[in-house]
């Protein structure tokens, strides 16, 4: 098995990526680190090279946008090929300010039943933590995040691993078996929900999911999704409801996913009231759920 890969995903924004790289190669220096940018079908800022330097970075092509999860995992099919002891996805919209990756790789190393692993994700513009764990509500699997917007006086360095149901995608570390053994990135769930189900697949086999207090991970958080409101919330309704499909059992999923489209759809017109949104978003939300529902 050969070291660490990195892989970004670019859609319509280069400057992002290049900014991350930047950042990676002022505060990452471990031996055998590869970068792999997946350009994702971008039709405006599209990725076309990178400087050399270290760690060394290899630009893939899709030829149109795959989604998040066909995105990573055209580069997972070439990066598996080569044995890759781990995989860290990280976001091209985050900025490395010290090498949180280490202490990561020191704790998959020492816990092997660990499938997957995060940092604490600080929020860019705010500097509140943006992620430090993500758990799942019983019943509509809804994400609770519980140090959302929280200072980062929270959690202290000295703090033990955090067990958690997943890790925020735009900052996960693999170990590179688990898709051996589990399976890539379902492609059904064309943006959003990927990582919970990868980590849920991980933890059916037996794995464990944690965070590390690791910092050092400053995101600024849907970039390219909120520069398309309407997609992005048609996404979010359908991948969800597909996310209840395939974790429960037929009359649960179907209950909890009429709950889910009754409570949110609400929560989104309420929303429209207080002109906090469109309510071009919240048809596009109801559409992406029912996509959702009649998905095969």
């Amino acid at each position: 098995m050969t070291g660490v890969w990195i892989v970004i995903l670019n859609f319509n924004d280069a400057q992002s990526t290049a900014s991350c790289i930047s950042s990676l190669r002022r505060h990452l220096t471990l031996p055998e680190l590869k970068v792999v940018v997946v350009d994702n079908g971008s039709d405006t800022s599209r990725v076309s090279a990178v400087e050399q330097g270290y760690p060394p970075v290899t630009l893939v092509w899709t030829g149109k946008n795959l989604g998040f999860a066909g995105g990573v995992n055209f580069a997972l099919k070439r990066i598996l090929a080569h044995g890759p002891k781990y995989v860290m996805l990280l976001n091209n919209d985050v900025i490395v300010t010290e090498d949180f990756l280490s202490p990561l790789l020191h704790y998959m190393n020492d816990n092997p039943r660990v499938a997957v692993v995060g940092p604490i994700v600080v929020d860019l513009e705010s500097g509140t933590i943006q992620s430090a764990g993500l758990w799942l509500s019983r019943f509509l699997l809804q994400t609770r995040n519980p140090f959302f917007h929280a200072d980062r006086n929270m959690i202290s360095s000295n703090r033990e691993p955090m067990a958690v149901d997943y890790v925020s995608g735009c900052a996960m570390l693999v170990r590179g078996s688990v898709f051996s053994e589990v399976g890539l990135f379902d492609e059904r769930f064309f943006l959003y929900e990927e990582e919970v189900d990868l980590c849920l697949r991980a933890k059916d086999s037996g794995y464990r999911i944690a965070v590390l207090p690791v910092w050092g991970v400053l995101h600024r958080g849907s970039v390219t999704a909120n520069r398309r409101p309407t997609q992005k919330e048609y996404h979010v309704g359908r991948s969800h409801v597909l996310l209840l499909r395939k974790r429960c059992s037929p009359p649960t999923a179907a209950l909890a996913a009429y709950a889910f489209i009754v409570k949110e759809t609400a929560i989104r017109f309420a929303q429209t009231l207080l002109a906090k949104r469109d309510v071009r978003q919240v048809v596009s939300f109801v559409h992406g759920a029912a996509s959702g529902l009649l998905r095969a």
